[in-house]
């Protein structure tokens, strides 16, 4: 799907932390896990492993919001699988 501009101009995928903007989709990482992964980094930095040696560490889990209320705006149609894979639908 080719993304095109709202009549508000806003557009089509942003971060969770706008929380009801009129975008399309809404892609994030889960916010409540960083400051649990911090205090793993900081204990292991004072148990004395260098920060150099710790891991990068990619999210495996996203966060999908679909605003269904925008799409109709725009006359377009959610694909029925994504529709099941959001985690939220924004009326």
């Amino acid at each position: 799907m080719i993304p095109r501009p709202n009549p508000r101009g806003t557009p089509p995928c942003t971060p969770r932390r706008s929380e009801r903007a009129a975008t399309l989709f809404r892609i994030s990482k889960p916010c409540w896990r960083v400051p649990r992964r911090c205090a793993a980094f900081i204990v292991e930095i004072l148990r004395g492993i260098k920060p150099a040696n710790l891991p990068v560490e990619m999210p495996t889990k996203y966060w999908l919001a679909v605003n269904l209320k925008t799409a109709r705006q725009l006359g377009l149609e959610i694909n029925q699988t994504i529709l099941m894979r959001a985690d939220q639908l924004i009326e």
